[in-house]
């Protein structure tokens, strides 16, 4: 999937229907997931990125929280893999503007959805 495929699932984000979904499925997405997810969703919020950036991280979102994409999801534990690529993707490039006060956000978070808090 290249970029201007991915920028096609911006229309499937919203910050309530994020935040449903990390709420259902947290603890069953995996710690990795998670955080690439939470990362992203801090880095759109308090990052220094571009539009183009921005959209990037919105469409991956939206991919996340569609249900039915290329792998579904209730088809665990292979249903999250794409959604897990396409979070890769779009964190790699974008890591030079994640700081660390957006990373420790995020573990934050991440430890108030699994119940620890591994800093």
């Amino acid at each position: 999937m290249n970029e201007k495929e991915i920028i096609k699932y911006t229309k499937y984000y919203s910050e309530v229907t994020l935040f449903d979904k990390l709420k259902t499925s947290a603890k069953k997405i995996g710690r990795k997931l998670l955080c690439y997810v939470l990362t992203l969703y801090y880095a759109l919020l308090e990052g220094d990125l571009t539009i183009k950036e921005k959209g990037m991280i919105v469409a991956a979102l939206g991919y996340f929280i569609l249900p039915v994409d290329i792998i579904p999801d209730m088809m665990l534990p292979a249903g999250y893999s794409d959604d897990l690529a396409l979070l890769t993707y779009v964190f790699m490039k974008l890591k030079g503007a994640i700081t660390p006060e957006i990373k420790l956000k995020a573990k934050i978070k991440i430890g108030e959805y699994l119940g620890d808090l591994e800093l």
